[in-house]
């Protein structure tokens, strides 16, 4: 099983530029589906030492999810934590079809 983590922090990149061309090269690693864990996870950035720019930026949270949760604490929970905290919290649904998996697994948005 793999760990919930951060792949980045803000305080990696001094652009946005920097901070899409990061995402776009990300993959996808395999594993289970730990919503909670991962919005707990997601929560630390509004740390400063983690990069947060509290004077400038607002707290918005984009979870993109295959819509199974199947590990770690309840996502409803760490969801209500999150917003408690000021985050804006969105969901994208990611669909893999099982009839096109190397177009799937190969595409980025």
């Amino acid at each position: 099983m793999k760990k919930t983590r951060t792949r980045f922090n803000l305080k990696t990149y001094k652009t946005g530029e920097q901070v899409i061309e990061t995402i776009r090269s990300l993959t996808y690693s395999g594993g289970t589906t730990a919503l909670g864990q991962g919005i707990i996870e997601a929560t630390k950035q509004a740390d400063p030492d983690q990069g947060a720019r509290p004077d400038v930026a607002n707290k918005i949270m984009v979870v993109f999810t295959d819509g199974w949760n199947n590990n770690g604490p309840e996502p409803e929970e760490a969801a209500k934590e999150a917003m408690a905290a000021g985050f804006q919290i969105l969901s994208v649904s990611v669909i893999v079809s099982a009839l096109m998996p190397s177009l799937c697994a190969s595409k980025r948005l």
